[in-house]
């Protein structure tokens, strides 16, 4: 059994400027470390909750078919900027999955939502789904 719950340290340089609360980033070399454990190439890589695009753009270019949904505009627009040629971004709701033209997946990685959560996250500013 492999552990796939884990906390790791992060260059916060490394991420878009547009991130406004690091702290929830998933680092790169965590994303390829789990691509490269749970998936081989060819096999479809999915992200639910795209965020800034990371997830696709490391997948696609480990040579997995990429896939994200993101329901924030402004994440969308940052990350449709920056994904490579032949991965698919979709903006709107992964709650809503079945209405996105997406293959089988085989591997599911993201960052939870955590802007959905007032108790985790009470920070002035910060994105809520609750408040709708």
């Amino acid at each position: 059994m492999h552990n796939s719950w884990f906390v790791a340290p992060m260059d916060l340089k490394d991420l878009p400027q547009e991130v406004l609360f690091p702290l929830v980033a998933t680092p790169d070399v965590v994303v390829a470390r789990y691509i490269e454990e749970y998936s081989k190439r060819g096999d479809v890589v999915l992200d639910p909750f795209a965020g800034y695009g990371s997830t696709i753009k490391i997948a696609q270019r480990m040579g997995r078919q990429a896939y994200g949904i993101e329901i924030d505009a402004e994440r969308y627009d940052y990350a449709s900027r920056n994904i490579p040629v032949g991965a698919q971004l979709f903006h709107g709701d992964a709650r809503e999955l079945h209405l996105y033209d997406i293959p089988p997946i085989d591997l599911c990685f993201t960052g939870p939502p955590f802007f959905a959560s007032e108790r985790l996250f009470n920070l002035e500013g910060f994105p809520s789904l609750a408040q709708d």
